[in-house]
């Protein structure tokens, strides 16, 4: 394998004169035949794998998305086999009844979609490609508040403050923001009284709740061990999918009348340039909950009463994104925190994932299938419905187990209370939007192993630059706009056409085709620089 790869980066690429190679008809017809021998060999193994493959195709117009995506499949399943076998080598069964407390009569059945036999996963596997659908409404056009890309500083936008120890300034309230945004985009307003004597960050000391998480202490029930309660199967759980205001607030009151409850989000970013959440799930012990937060997006406030009380835990699995994409979209804020992730790792397991607990706790494989699913498809398909509802479904009753676990490991250090002030941490974290700055290209152009001389360099920066306003003006990501290795392609080449600069993306981005104007003037400049001018 050493040896083929050695071989492989021999051959000449675009930056060794491949041109000049290309117009021999022998380099033409071998590299034809050692292409279609790959294909061939790869599509060997991936059918090998038992997923649908068609390759090789016999046509030069070939879809790259289709093969892209059978080299997706192909990967998951190894990484699963993998796993499978790094379970059995660490004496984990997989066939043995979830973890119930020896006291308990209770005896359900396993019934969950992941926990179907291998070749039915890859049946359904074979099915799942129009889950990445490329021609959906963008969902942001239908937001009713715009979304601010611009380079000021991200501002908490709350109605109001429930659950409040001190009160929330007028300047963060939400119908005081647009006027006050450049007042105060320059500097810090301390949301928490004692902010000024500790050493904080700017972010931090402006969290709406600092001061509540700080000075939050857990509740007596919290540290004692408990009767882990067992989950009800899943087709015995009523699933409510919230698609309206009337719905969310009979979800509101549901909530306001638990002691705890299990939430989990899906997110989308390769369209849009901070991203945003398209689903909520929300899980008690009675009930699973889908929320539609791209129809529900400016009413989803309103659980930040529920979210923020502190005498309801909220359990979630590694919570640091959720924390700040709550915060950002919705102005939530969770007051008390179980980070089921973070238990997971004050037991030192030897892995920390949710798919890991499910798999130990409850007898549950994942289905990793949908990870890279688009969670804006509406109306959401039955699949994605029950991979979505299953990341909840099981959490409270692993949240049960773990607790005991903490407590039972427990010697000198209080591991329960370890996993509450982790959570508190995570809990504080504030969203901070995209930075831009003229030297921003540099952590990219260090992870590129070629060397650019003072013309590539300039062309790199300034499409960089480029690629960064183009994304915030359109909302969508640097990649949609234009990928990391197509951007080092046409700097590193710097082609003297348009059409040149075209050849260099396979395929062609939107965006570089709509703007390749500018593009052009950009590549045109760089080259009228001397090679060994400094920027």
């Amino acid at each position: 394998l050493i040896k083929a790869t050695q071989c492989g980066n021999k051959l000449p690429t675009a930056g060794d004169d491949y041109d000049f190679y290309a117009s021999y008809s022998s380099f033409q017809q071998f590299m034809q035949e050692a292409g279609d021998r790959l294909l061939s060999l790869n599509g060997a193994l991936i059918r090998h794998l038992g997923l649908n493959c068609r390759w090789p195709l016999q046509s030069d117009a070939f879809d790259i998305d289709d093969r892209t995506d059978s080299l997706i499949d192909a990967n998951d399943a190894i990484l699963e086999k993998v796993d499978l076998l790094i379970d059995e080598a660490q004496g984990i069964k997989r066939n043995v009844e979830p973890m119930i407390p020896a006291n308990s009569n209770q005896n359900y059945p396993k019934i969950a979609s992941w926990n179907t036999k291998r070749d039915k996963v890859r049946a359904m596997a074979e099915n799942f490609k129009f889950l990445h659908a490329k021609n959906i409404q963008r969902p942001q056009l239908q937001f009713k508040t715009k979304i601010d890309n611009s380079s000021s500083p991200f501002i908490p936008k709350l109605k109001c403050k429930p659950n409040a120890l001190v009160p929330l300034p007028k300047e963060y309230m939400e119908d005081e923001q647009t006027a006050r945004t450049d007042k105060f985009s320059s500097k810090v307003i301390k949301l928490d009284p004692e902010a000024e004597d500790d050493n904080v960050d700017g972010q931090e000391s402006r969290h709406p709740y600092r001061y509540e998480i700080k000075h939050l202490q857990p509740m007596d029930w919290q540290l004692k061990s408990k009767k882990p309660m067992m989950y009800l199967p899943l087709d015995e759980t009523p699933l409510n999918v919230i698609t309206e205001k009337d719905e969310l607030k009979d979800l509101l009151e549901t909530l306001k009348s638990v002691t705890e409850f299990a939430v989990d989000l899906e997110h989308h970013s390769y369209r849009s340039y901070q991203g945003f959440v398209c689903l909520m799930q929300i899980s008690t012990r009675d009930a699973d909950y889908i929320v539609d937060t791209l129809a529900l997006r400016s009413e989803l406030w309103t659980l930040n009463e529920v979210f923020s009380d502190p005498k309801i835990i909220k359990i979630l699995h590694g919570a640091d994104s959720d924390i700040i994409w709550l915060q950002r979209d919705f102005a939530i804020y969770v007051v008390n925190m179980f980070d089921t992730g973070q238990a997971a790792r004050l037991l030192q397991f030897p892995r920390f994932s949710l798919s890991y607990l499910l798999l130990k706790y409850c007898n549950v494989t994942a289905n990793k299938g949908l990870q890279l699913a688009d969670w804006r498809i509406r109306p959401l398909p039955q699949e994605m419905v029950q991979y979505a509802r299953e990341d909840t479904h099981y959490l409270l009753y692993i949240f049960d187990v773990l607790t005991n676990e903490l407590m039972n490991a427990s010697t000198s250090v209080d591991l329960l209370k370890s996993n509450f002030d982790r959570s508190k941490k995570i809990c504080l974290r504030t969203y901070e939007k995209p930075v831009f700055n003229k030297k921003s290209y540099l952590n990219l152009l260090y992870k590129h192993k070629g060397r650019f001389n003072h013309q590539q360099n300039y062309a790199f920066a300034k499409l960089y630059s480029w690629r960064d306003s183009v994304a915030r003006d359109n909302d969508e990501s640097a990649n949609f706009v234009l990928p990391n290795h197509m951007l080092l392609q046409i700097a590193e080449n710097l082609p003297r056409e348009p059409q040149g600069i075209l050849a260099c993306c396979n395929p062609i981005p939107t965006l570089v085709r709509q703007y390749i104007g500018d593009i052009h003037q950009i590549i045109k400049k760089a080259r009228e620089r001397s090679i060994n001018e400094v920027m």
